[in-house]
């Protein structure tokens, strides 16, 4: 019998408390006599009611066992319960089928055998050492989780500042030209993009146009991008004179730059950079391994400008070639990031190369050509993109589209 057990197994003193409902507290000292003997020295067992249970510490107590019947009065069983279960006590329930019913293990049949509810008691001690431990583990964790989420809380402050920071590099408006209208869409696929743009007025008659895409996503890519936009050669100032830097030097003295800033590692960009006379309504045109712009010529004709470059930040002696285009009024010319031609619908039937632009590409150019005010083509660009569902959200995009009045 389990009564006979040596007490040397159990940690002295065992203290137990018998809890029952007023009615029936002498139930609870009645079944503490029989755990006692049963339990054997040195521990000890008493009876206790409901009320009493819930005000026990947990220096005065190392198990609670409950008697428990449909009929009883159950003020201050939800509180023992609960207290019991704050100071990491076991809690053995006894009571009839229906009462015990959905309780779980720590539950015994108000007539079971005192040995049955003293073994059982042991079984719940003896494992105690353990839920301690995984209890100790479990709180470990959760002030982990807690670190965790304040770490989580200011990583997106500071995107949230870097997200900000960004938006200050681009242009706040755009110039007031007299001859051409400029309209921008831009957007991140995270906090920070690794596209962005630049619309400069560099005097009287030029209007620049840039646009960049660094390799990757996230805040390396957004702090390149920043880098390079800023680091862009658009003049130089020599005493009262100036110059305007050609788009292929610009590019040129930006490779430059860049492969005198990296480290061990490689970061390189995409780039297009055009200067717009708008007197003579030209523009000299390089491009960095960039897509290639698109015309919109009035209502009927589009066409890609093809440039000759390879991208920025790689080799110290590529070379750039600029392309010269003709403008005239009512055309539209669109500069954009290959973001663009992953948001908008693709041809599968298409043999696909990165040197031809994909037909579903086009074809959405083309249904723009009805559209003569920018604005508004780039507001249908993003309700175009919207309507792809989640290829619009895998990589950042970019569009600068310039009409000429």
């Amino acid at each position: 019998m389990l009564e006979d057990a040596p007490s040397s197994d159990l940690r002295p003193p065992l203290r137990v408390a018998v809890a029952a409902s007023a009615s029936r507290r002498h139930h609870a000292d009645s079944a503490a006599t029989q755990l006692q003997a049963a339990l054997g020295p040195p521990a000890q067992v008493w009876g206790t009611g409901l009320a009493d249970a819930s005000r026990m510490t947990a220096g005065s107590l190392d198990a609670l066992v409950v008697l428990l019947q449909p009929q009883d009065d159950t003020r201050g069983l939800t509180e023992a319960m609960d207290h019991a279960d704050r100071l990491g006590l076991p809690r053995l329930v006894l009571g009839d089928a229906r009462t015990v019913a959905g309780l779980g293990p720590a539950a015994l049949p108000l007539d079971a055998p005192t040995a049955s509810v003293a073994a059982m008691l042991r079984g719940m001690l003896a494992r105690q050492a353990e839920i301690g431990r995984l209890r100790e583990q479990a709180s470990g964790t959760e002030r982990l989780v807690g670190d965790l989420r304040g770490d989580l809380g200011r990583l997106q402050d500071e995107l949230q500042l870097a997200a900000q920071v960004q938006r200050e590099f681009l242009p706040r408006a755009m110039p007031d030209l007299p001859r051409a209208t400029v309209a921008a869409l831009w957007r991140p696929c995270n906090w920070v993009s690794g596209d962005i743009y630049d619309v400069r007025r560099l005097d009287e008659h030029h209007l620049g146009l840039f646009v960049a895409d660094a390799v990757g996503h996230g805040i390396p890519a957004a702090l390149l991008t920043m880098v390079i936009c800023r680091s862009l050669p658009a003049k130089e100032i020599r005493g009262n004179d100036y110059r305007i830097v050609p788009p292929a030097e610009a590019m040129a003295r930006l490779n430059h730059d860049l492969l005198q800033r990296q480290g061990r590692e490689t970061r390189f960009t995409t780039a297009i950079y055009g200067i717009l006379d708008l007197r003579t309504l030209r523009m000299r045109v390089a491009g960095a391994g960039h897509p290639p712009p698109v015309i919109l010529r009035g209502s009927q004709a589009l066409e890609l400008v093809r440039t000759q470059g390879g991208v920025l930040g790689v080799f110290e002696d590529e070379r750039w070639i600029e392309t010269e285009i003709d403008l005239h009024p009512g055309d539209r010319l669109i500069l954009h990031s290959d973001g663009l031609e992953t948001a908008l619908p693709q041809d599968p039937a298409a043999p696909g190369g990165a040197d031809e632009p994909d037909p579903g590409h086009l074809q959405a150019f083309r249904d723009l050509l009805g559209e003569p005010d920018v604005h508004r083509l780039v507001r249908k660009l993003g309700e175009r993109m919207d309507r792809t569902g989640p290829r619009a959200d895998i990589d950042d995009i970019t569009v600068l589209a310039l009409q000429i009045r």
